[in-house]
């Protein structure tokens, strides 16, 4: 049974002809809701059948339809206004047709053609709901006299209506439908109570209570039949349910009783319906990706800022969320921005509710900012009772503006109304209230000076003066940088005040400082750059402020005007900043073609978007047409930073697109032309550098240009690299290294010529000119053909030539002599760069017990690596790795011991090494893969080396090593027999805390299980080793009952199964529910005992999942992670 009134508007509306009265019906209704809008009657409107222009500013264009094709209509209309330049930004349709959702989204897609928004279509359904409630249009429009009747498919309120099926209530439909009996619905205002109900009566024969008169009712009753009666706001009619009772129980009428109220209502509501007790339909907040497909529903569009304040401000209420989009559509989105509409949405909401008192004591609430306000704190600060403020606090609560927190404080939510309270009741009007002597009040004072900060960010009138004077108070508490950037924020004024009185915090609040007064913060951060410390490599990293500032603009536009008043900053400091970092930095974002912008998509809380790419080409002419300004500024540059010019216009040579992006031909060829003027000035520049030039190889072939032209000797000992296959050039480059030897090595040791290598070698290492480094072949082939080879080493030496250098000459020598190498280790054991050549010397070429291994010991043991790696090559006797495992030290031995198991054939330990070999493994060795190699093959060995380490002294417990060891040896008992973990756990110690090692030592033997709880100093730590129940649980419930029978406790047993704890991925409430399902199968079991432990957990683990879902829902209606 519907509502009969209705049902003669929808006929009405479906005969209605008349254009011109249906019109003026619309433009008087819908303007309600739009003020300013007027129609436009005659022939000669241009398209406009109305016209409006919001508070905003903007032009709505009303079209007004009884015909059938809605469509066509529109764009005749719209097509009509572009002919006669008529423009809008916007425009309205009203028809008496319905349109289905597909139609709408027409409609839309039409209106977007022609570069405007669509508002909500008013078809059928909401035009009839609009002329429902007024009589006098009823009548004019379409005969129909009346009011609406005593129960109703509309209910008396006054949120915008759209004909919007309910998003994210699913359960809470089904469990209307399912509902037999009386019914208490809560929820918050805007929760969504009355637009659910709405819709659920139109589809199930379910009426609004919307009068007292309890005769009308009864009428209603008789002839409309409702299978069930609302009543909306139920905690403020409470006697109408006792009536609706008696009127049930009197005309034996079978309706139910859908009664909404508000949270903390509900107990009464409940009692007069007779329902103490019984449990109610709670609507809870959606969460954010819920709310924004309602948005999206409504058709609102704009920037990601626009959807990220709807969905923030909306704190998870769908009928708040339709409200902020009316707003947005009416006043556009400035009082969206300001919170103005939410302040005053709220304001009146609850002076109706408390009167003007609850509105400031909201205020106080919202002054004390995140921090929040207890009630005792709230009830000292009014003067106020502390019962009187838990009253309205309730109040204010079950209207969803307060929350409470864990520490009983109460915060006002979402944080936009927090600011726009604290704007509209201390910083706006003719009298708002004082705040400056609250401040000592307050639980967190600079909590509540960033409140009245937020307040003059959202328009509100502040006290600069006090404002500084408490900032200065603040400086040396934990949150004065955001403080400082917040106040930065309220303007110029502020934020030079900030430069000037906080420099050192120049970089936390670099972002406003830029915003406000970008020539007088940019030289500020490039002094502050001069001063910090770098890191290597960090290029990236350098000058961050500027580069996102240049960036979050150029992922929109280009960025080109921020760089060119950075360009014009630099050359402003150019003696400061010559040949620095911080100028090689600044000039690399001036040149930068390439941005990355991060950002959050709205209501996404677990993912980030990463917005990277390259300005348009017609900035890239902007910026290079800089160039010869740029080069002015990289003139003269010391050789450590010279070196990274080609990383300048790296991207202009080879823009190279993340996975999935791509670069228009178009760059690529303007990028690759300024590259390859910028190359031809830098190489002529720095002409004189080979180094630097020899850095240029690589893009000169990129670019397809000749390389740079590099002579003399560094030419040949460090020539371009050939790149891919190219066998001509690498074979050109060698026969040149044999030429110069040959020419070298026959006019002898020259100063002049040793003194240049030299040089050369000096400059390499500077510039870093490793690959292709030939010099180590030059003099190596040099040593080869010289007949003087020790005086080429003397030389060398004197000069101290690079080791690799060295060392060719040094084998010369001493394959030439036999006493050389000795010779050379004594002279050079321990030197800083021949140290390690002499100790190789020793190693591989002196035998054991000569004069130079009586000082080796402590070069040894400093660099057992060098040791390993002649063992590993198997380049060391016998006799001398006898030597090595068992007189330098742990260290060298473990090292030997390691690389003689690794060296080729692996395993094979000579017999008359191997007892050495086994007591170094024994005793020091400690690198897990081979462990495990050598307990796979020596078991014996394997149980040694557990046993040495088995019950570890407490000097020991704590040692650096000590976790190490750990671990390997809970690698290493599994690889033990079942008789060698008995033993080991006969002998595991009182005092040794390790249980999980005990648990590899019992593994899945319940013999052994048996053993440890025999013992008095396992018995409790072999607990641990019980773990989660396995799928099948078999063996874990054998194990559980011989811990019972072992005299622990069913609660001792469960805390034992890993009930909580544990590593996970996702939301926390999967990770209880994945234990449940591991635990639910014990309710089964046979054992009673095993079965209680069962209950327990369960009992345990769906606590834990509710309490975590709990807070998973709160974060994600906030747009927070859990």
């Amino acid at each position: 049974m519907s509502d009969p009134l209705r049902d003669k508007i929808i006929e009405g509306l479906s005969k209605l002809t008349d254009r011109e009265k249906f019109e003026a019906c619309a433009v008087d209704l819908i303007g309600r809701r739009y003020p300013g809008l007027v129609a436009l009657p005659g022939g000669s409107d241009g398209g406009f059948d109305g016209l409006g222009v919001g508070k905003s500013g903007r032009v709505i264009q009303l079209v007004c339809t009884t015909g059938e094709d809605v469509l066509g209509n529109l764009k005749g209309s719209l097509e009509q206004a572009r002919k006669k330049g008529l423009k809008s930004d916007a425009v309205l349709v009203a028809t008496t047709q319905p349109l289905t959702p597909q139609e709408k989204r027409k409609l839309a897609e039409c209106a977007q053609g022609f570069g405007k928004t669509l508002y909500p279509v008013h078809d059928r359904t909401p035009m009839a709901n609009l002329l429902y409630h007024d009589s006098p249009w009823r009548k004019s429009l379409l005969g129909i006299p009346g009011h609406p009747p005593a129960l109703s498919l509309l209910p008396v309120n006054h949120r915008p209506a759209f004909d919007l099926v309910p998003i994210g209530r699913t359960d809470e439909l089904s469990r209307l439908n399912a509902t037999t009996s009386d019914l208490v619905v809560i929820g918050q205002p805007g929760s969504g109570k009355t637009h659910l109900l709405v819709h659920l009566a139109s589809e199930t024969n379910g009426l609004f209570v919307v009068t007292e008169e309890r005769a009308a009712i009864a009428d209603g009753v008789r002839d409309q039949a409702p299978s069930w009666l609302i009543v909306d706001d139920a905690h403020s009619r409470l006697d109408q349910l006792v009536a609706l009772r008696q009127l049930r129980k009197d005309i034996d009428g079978g309706f139910r009783i859908v009664a909404t109220c508000w949270p903390g209502q509900e107990d009464e509501v409940a009692a007069k319906l007779g329902l103490s007790g019984q449990p109610a339909l709670t609507l809870r907040p959606l969460a954010m990706p819920v709310i924004k497909e309602i948005v999206n529903a409504l058709d609102i569009s704009g920037p990601d800022e626009l959807m990220h304040e709807i969905l923030h401000q909306s704190n998870g209420k769908p009928g708040l969320t339709v409200t902020l989009c009316q707003i947005c559509w009416q006043y556009g989105t400035n009082q969206l921005f300001t919170g103005e509409a939410l302040s005053r949405d709220v304001r009146l909401s609850l002076t109706a509710l408390s009167g003007e008192e609850a509105v400031q004591l909201l205020g106080y609430f919202a002054l004390s900012g995140e921090t929040g306000l207890t009630v005792e704190e709230a009830a000292r600060i009014t003067g106020m009772s502390a019962a009187a403020v838990s009253r309205m606090a309730e109040k204010m609560g079950a209207a969803g503006v307060l929350e409470v927190q864990r520490d009983r404080r109460l915060i006002v939510e979402p944080a936009r109304l927090r600011q726009a309270l604290v704007r509209d009741v201390f910083c706006k009007g003719a009298a708002p209230l004082d705040w400056r002597p609250l401040l000592s009040t307050m639980p967190d004072r600079a909590e509540s000076v960033d409140a009245i900060i937020a307040a003059g960010l959202l328009g509100g009138t502040v006290d600069d003066a006090t404002l500084q004077a408490e900032i200065i108070g603040l400086e040396n508490t934990r949150g004065v940088a955001e403080l400082l950037d917040h106040y930065a924020r309220l303007g110029p004024g502020q934020s030079r005040w900030v430069l000037e009185v906080f420099p050192a915090y120049i970089e936390s609040v670099a972002e406003p400082l830029l915003a406000h007064l970008p020539g007088e913060a940019i030289p500020w951060l490039l002094r502050s750059d001069l001063k910090r410390e770098r890191r290597p490599r960090q290029e990236r990293d350098e000058l961050p402020a500027l580069r996102k500032w240049i960036d979050a603009r150029a992922h929109k536009t280009d960025g080109v005007g921020r760089r060119e008043r950075l360009l014009v900053a630099v050359e402003a400091m150019r003696d400061d900043l010559r040949d620095t970092p911080t100028l090689f930095a600044a000039v690399g974002i001036i040149l930068a073609c390439e941005f990355e912008w991060t950002d959050q998509a709205p209501g996404e809380v677990s993912s980030f978007r990463l917005q990277y790419g390259f300005i348009p080409v017609s900035a890239l002419d902007r910026i290079a047409a800089h160039w010869p300004r740029i080069l002015a500024l990289l003139t003269g540059l010391s050789t450590p930073i010279a070196l990274k010019l080609p990383t300048l216009f790296d991207d202009w040579a080879n823009p190279r697109p993340w996975t999935g992006g791509s670069v228009s031909t178009e760059f690529v060829a303007a990028g690759q032309k300024y590259a390859r003027e910028m190359y031809a000035d830098l190489t002529r520049v720095y002409a004189g550098n080979w180094v630097v030039l020899h850095r240029f190889n690589w893009l000169a072939s990129r670019l397809e240009l000749p390389q740079p032209v590099i002579t003399g000797l560094p030419a040949i000992l460090f020539p371009p690299r050939a790149l891919g296959k190219d066998e001509e050039l690498y074979k050109s480059q060698h026969d040149a290294v044999e030429a110069l030897a040959i020419e070298w090595s026959e006019r002898g040791p020259l100063p002049e010529l040793l003194d240049e290598w030299r040089r050369v070698e000096t400059e390499a290492a500077l510039g870093e000119a490793r690959y292709p480094n030939l010099s180590e072949e030059f003099a190596t082939q040099l040593a080869r053909r010289s007949s003087e080879p020790l005086k080429w080493l003397d030389a060398l030496l004197a000069r101290e030539s690079s080791v690799y250098v060295i060392a060719p000459f040094a084998d010369r020598c001493g394959n030439d002599s036999a006493g050389y190498r000795e010779e050379f280790v004594t002279r050079f054991l321990g030197h800083p760069h021949y140290g390690r050549l002499a100790l190789i010397y020793l190693i591989q070429h002196i035998q054991p017990g000569a004069k130079p291994w009586e000082n080796a010991g402590a070069e040894l043991a400093a660099d057992p690596d060098a040791v390993g790696t002649s063992v590993l090559r198997d380049q060391v006797r016998e006799a001398t790795l006898q030597v090595l495992l068992a007189r330098f030290g742990p260290a060298v031995a473990a090292e030997v011991a390691t690389n003689m198991w690794s060296c080729r054939p692996k395993g094979e330990i000579p017999a008359t090494l191997f007892p050495a070999w086994r007591d170094a493994v024994i005793e020091h060795v400690a690198k897990d893969y081979q462990l495990e190699e050598i307990a796979q093959s020596h078991p014996d060995i394997a149980f040694a080396w557990v046993k040495r380490r088995f019950n570890p002294p407490k000097t020991e417990l704590y040692s650096e090593n000590a976790f190490k060891v750990r671990d390997h040896l809970r690698t290493m008992v599994t690889k033990l027999s079942r008789d060698q973990r008995r033993e080991l756990i006969e002998a595991f110690a009182a005092d040794n805390y390790d249980g999980e090692l005990l648990d590899r030592l019992i593994g899945g033997d319940l013999d052994l299980l048996r053993l440890a709880l025999s013992r008095p100093e396992t018995k409790k730590r072999a607990l641990s080793s019980l773990g989660l129940p396995g799928n099948p649980s078999t063996l874990w419930v054998e194990r559980a009952i011989l811990f019972l029978d072992a005299g622990f406790s069913e609660e001792d047993v469960m805390w034992a199964s890993e009930l909580i704890g544990g590593s996970w991925s996702g939301p926390e409430s999967r990770h209880h529910d994945e234990k449940l399902d591991v635990f639910r199968p014990l309710l089964g079991e046979k054992d009673p005992r095993i079965a209680s432990i069962g209950q327990q957990a369960v009992a345990h683990l769906t606590k834990l999942r509710d309490q975590a879902k709990e807070r998973e829902h709160i974060a994600a209606v906030k747009g927070r992670l859990a």
